[in-house]
């Protein structure tokens, strides 16, 4: 008897999910596998309760395990033993602010209502810190909140568009998180040679991860080091939430006693930090996390904007739940929205040679408009469906769309939606690419242009 452990045996049950993808793409699994929550899927692939809690235990899931298994599905897509994971030193503060140099920020300011005129313009309201209102006008406005955030907003007209946007946002099932964070005079584990990594127990904590967020500080600076001692989602995280920072410190520090088996640890204590999403006065949650069916019903409506005019974007929107990429993501799909909406020519695939292409076409029609979509990996991303196409093989993801000229193939607004669905599309585009040699014609549209 083979005893395979509850790592296999998840990879086993979703082998059938990540073949279909990779066979038909994203879409295709949603349309198969959209009903399904994780348990209710794990039972019909032939698992035991049993090991289906031992599953739900090891991968921080067994709250969530009623929830839908395409958004789980979509965490193994992301986190695999080749995701390489990134640290900004100094802090993820640091993006914030290297992205904000170029814009003015009203600080202290809260958004009441949004409001679109006659003359497609838009009329924000919005409150300052000492309750002064103040009405600011915009040609466009993009909601960048969190999906809970964007429900204190009053849109105005109130039409059927708001109405849907307004029920989806209601019923969006969004999750709790709490990160408590313990400083120390000294790194303790380290005379356990744990150097980086995590534990895993079923004990309030839950997941405690050694160095891994702080190796700045733990490397450098002696008078103190720092422990993620616990970070948990769903009711593990509203456990921690209700309880006062003397409640948490108390039992974390027994959690670590009893996991590592030693008695000194509140020798070397010093504080705690706690971050609660879910009680966070800005945030009002954590990460969307899909029931059954929402990723058919509410996605949809999440990614529409009223009348071009305000737009909406954030994780909720991505198929990258609760990570930076899943925001950028959702960004990435209104700039382009608004940058421009008609192109010359799309570009799919091809990496430095689509670049070049564009290069040299601009260099003989100076006045195209080309947009260039890549299929490749966006930072840790490599299967997100915005960027891929839904074949494996490699020659049908390279392709030109071309104005009307047919050299080889015709693609239609459907099969691209499928594939790009964050475009507005035109219902043909025709495409300069023969699927037979496998290879994009790019001297003879070149030549052509």
């Amino acid at each position: 008897m083979v005893l395979m452990s509850p790592f296999d045996r998840w990879n086993e049950a979703v082998k059938p999910l990540f073949d279909l993808f990779y066979n038909q793409g994203g879409n295709a699994v949603v349309k198969k596998y959209g009903s399904y929550n994780v348990r209710q899927y794990l039972i019909e692939f032939g698992l035991s309760n049993m090991m289906i809690d031992y599953i739900g235990l090891m991968f921080g899931i067994e709250t969530n395990l009623y929830t839908a298994l395409t958004s789980h599905f979509r965490d193994a897509l992301l986190i695999n033993a080749y995701t390489k994971f990134y640290h900004i030193i100094g802090g993820n503060k640091r993006l914030i602010e290297s992205l904000s140099e170029p814009c003015q920020i009203n600080y202290s300011t809260s958004v009441l209502s949004i409001h679109r005129n006659e003359d497609k313009t838009i009329n924000i309201t919005i409150k300052n810190s000492m309750n002064i209102t103040n009405i600011m006008k915009f040609n466009r406005v993009v909601v960048a909140t969190t999906a809970p955030a964007a429900r204190f907003i009053h849109y105005t007209p109130i039409d059927e568009q708001v109405k849907r946007m307004s029920r989806a946002l209601r019923q969006l099932h969004y999750d709790c998180a709490s990160k408590l964070v313990l400083y120390f005079n000294r790194s303790w584990w380290h005379d356990q040679n744990i150097y980086g990594g995590s534990s895993t127990t079923d004990l309030p904590v839950r997941f405690i991860y050694y160095d891994n967020y702080n190796t700045t500080i733990n490397g450098n600076n002696h008078t103190e080091s720092v422990l993620l001692a616990s970070y948990t989602f769903a009711q593990d995280s509203t456990l921690w939430s209700s309880s006062t920072i003397d409640q948490i410190t108390d039992q974390v520090l027994s959690n670590l006693e009893e996991i590592h088996a030693r008695s000194d640890i509140r020798q070397f204590y010093l504080r705690t930090v706690v971050k609660h999403w879910c009680t966070d006065s800005f945030s009002h949650g954590a990460y969307a996390l899909f029931l059954p069916y929402q990723e058919e019903t509410i996605k949809p409506i999440l990614m529409e904007s009223f009348d071009k005019l305000v737009y909406f974007a954030g994780e909720h929107i991505s198929t990258a739940h609760a990570w930076v990429e899943g925001s950028i993501l959702s960004a990435l799909r209104i700039l382009i929205q608004l940058q421009q909406e008609k192109f010359d020519i799309v570009i799919v695939g091809g990496g430095l040679l689509a670049l070049q292409t564009a290069i040299e076409l601009s260099k003989r029609q100076p006045t195209w408009h080309i947009l260039l979509l890549e299929e490749y990996s966006f930072l840790n991303n490599t299967c997100l469906n915005q960027f891929e196409s839904s074949s494996t093989n490699r020659a049908t993801k390279e392709y030109l769309h071309f104005g009307p000229n047919l050299i080889n193939g015709q693609f239609n607004s459907t099969d691209l939606m499928n594939q790009f669905y964050f475009e507005n599309l035109p219902t043909n585009y025709r495409g300069q690419f023969n699927g037979k040699l496998e290879f994009l014609n790019t001297t003879k549209m070149i030549i052509d242009s």
